[in-house]
């Protein structure tokens, strides 16, 4: 292969052809350096006769570089890569070049890049530089935004805190139309004041506008309550529970009189709204009343005592005047020949008899019904109920009686004999006051409502005017004269109900029945 022409000096590019050097298996170990010029040679850090001298004599070639070449000699494919060597004692970036030339020379081209690294180097730095001055412009803009954020909200919470205080000044306005005496710890200090009072509070006292609501507590609350009212006071103070006492309050014309004072925790805007009301009268009504109900358990219980004694002392003079009036009878029907007038008059005096001892029975019931404590069990109304209409068996079947049951509900708590009677007394009076112009058709039905047992005892019978249904339960009061009775059983029931914590109910039409409701908690 011939070679080429002499290469051309530059001062600014180095200029090297090589031809390759390898070994007895082919395989490139070195370059050959055909031709250099002086700017290359600079480069190399060779100032001697560099042609014909393998590469590596002149210049360290590193296996990546030799692995370079070796890649643009097998793939006949320019590369370009930089090298940074120290020229004329300074370090001088190269950018080289590397290609095929008439497919047998491998030529190297470097051209000095040191000004274009540097510009590079200095654009760089600025790109830096700017990016750094970018960031820390982002985060004072950030923390601008964070103070104008923070600002913005403490206006808008002065702004919310402005239309509070006028809310509060309204409802300060509010208060003064008020006929209680009312009290707010004042949070928003309007009027300079820690604590708000209505003027209401000067006219009732008769202090002076200057005094507060601490004064007007030391000079018209007595001292004796003062102190057990400021400990719940504290109390309610720190767990924001409700207050509420009764307190005496001096009147400007010198009368302490009872007050009733509510107060309650307003958490949206952190204060207490007080009132105090006169309740003076209605504590002294309250009183009055008290003393006379005691008056009247007194009386109740004498009464109540008078009965038990009357009907138990009566019963032997009774007994008797029964036993006498027997005597009386099989005296004269043995020894005489009664007529019927005789014999009525006798029959009359047994049942007067009889309806005496039936009085003075119901009363001893009344008497026990006022003072025992029966203790309550878990009854079954449908066994009472069969207990009931075996004993009226006779009298049912007398007047042909149909009974239909719907017990929807049937166990309740309450004393077995007090449960029989409500059941006994309502079934047989349902019988006995019958019409004579139909069948007698008795309903009895329970059932569950809400807390209650509601117990119903419906009859078609001869029913009652609406101005005797206020007066049924009276004791001793009778509207039907041609049934035997006393008067007696409904208020039996009713005391038995009531007592029982329930309530009895009536629904009545003349001539067509009557409906007795009976509510008995469970």
């Amino acid at each position: 292969m011939s070679k080429p022409l002499l290469l051309l000096e530059s001062p600014w590019a180095g200029i090297t052809l090589l031809s390759t050097s390898k070994n007895k298996d082919g395989d490139l170990v070195d370059l050959v350096i055909e031709q250099i010029n002086t700017t290359a040679q600079k480069q190399l850090g060779y100032l001697g006769i560099a042609e014909g001298k393998k590469y590596s004599q002149v210049f360290p070639l590193s296996p990546e570089l030799l692995a370079l070449y070796h890649t643009v000699l097998d793939t006949r494919t320019p590369v370009e890569y930089q090298l940074c060597l120290p020229f004329e004692g300074k370090d001088i970036w190269w950018r080289n070049r590397c290609f095929m030339y008439n497919n047998d020379w491998l030529v190297v081209i470097s051209e000095n890049v040191t000004a274009v690294k540097k510009m590079e180097a200095d654009i760089q730095e600025k790109n830096n530089l700017l990016q750094a001055m970018n960031e820390e412009l982002q985060a004072v803009n950030e923390e601008l935004q964070s103070a104008n954020e923070e600002l913005q909200a403490q206006i808008e919470e002065l702004k919310a805190k402005d239309k509070v205080i006028l809310a509060y000044k309204e409802f300060e306005r509010l208060l003064e139309t008020l006929p209680q005496l009312v009290w707010t710890t004042n949070p928003y200090m309007t009027a300079g004041k820690s604590m708000y009072i209505n003027h209401r509070w000067y006219a009732y006292t008769g202090l002076p506008a200057d005094k507060d609501f601490t004064d007007i507590y030391r000079e018209c609350v007595p001292v004796a309550q003062q102190e057990a009212l400021q400990e719940h006071w504290q109390h309610c103070m720190a767990t924001h529970e409700d207050f509420e006492r009764e307190i005496l309050l001096r009147r400007h014309d010198g009368e302490y009189r009872w007050h009733i004072s509510k107060a309650i925790y307003a958490p949206d805007t952190n204060h207490w709204v007080g009132t105090f009301t006169d309740i003076h009268e209605r504590k002294r009504a309250a009183q009055e009343l008290s003393e006379k109900n005691k008056q009247l358990l007194l009386i109740n219980t004498d009464l109540d005592n008078f009965i038990y004694t009357a009907s138990h002392d009566l019963k032997s003079p009774i007994v008797n005047i029964e036993g006498l009036v027997i005597a009386l009878t099989k005296r004269l029907t043995a020894n005489y020949s009664l007529d019927d007038e005789q014999n009525r008059i006798l029959s009359m005096i047994a049942a007067s008899i009889n309806r005496l001892k039936a009085t003075i029975t119901n009363l001893t019931e009344i008497a026990k019904i006022q003072k025992e404590d029966t203790p309550k069990e878990i009854i079954s109304v449908s066994n009472l109920l069969e207990e009931v209409t075996t004993d009226l068996a006779k009298l049912m079947e007398d007047k042909q009686v149909v009974l239909h049951k719907k017990l929807a509900a049937d166990k309740i708590a309450l004393a077995p004999k007090n449960m029989r009677s409500i059941i006994y007394n309502l079934l047989s009076n349902a019988i006995k006051y019958h019409s004579p112009e139909r069948q007698p058709v008795v309903v009895i039905e329970t059932r569950r409502e809400e807390n209650f047992m509601l117990m119903s005892v419906t009859d078609n019978g001869i029913g009652m005017a609406p101005q005797h249904v206020k007066k049924l339960f009276t004791m001793f009061k009778r509207f039907h004269t041609h049934v035997e009775g006393t008067g007696i059983g409904l208020y039996i029931v009713k005391r038995i109900v009531e007592n029982a914590g329930g309530k009895i109910e009536v629904e009545s039409t003349l001539d067509v029945g009557t409906k007795f409701i009976v509510y008995l908690p469970y």
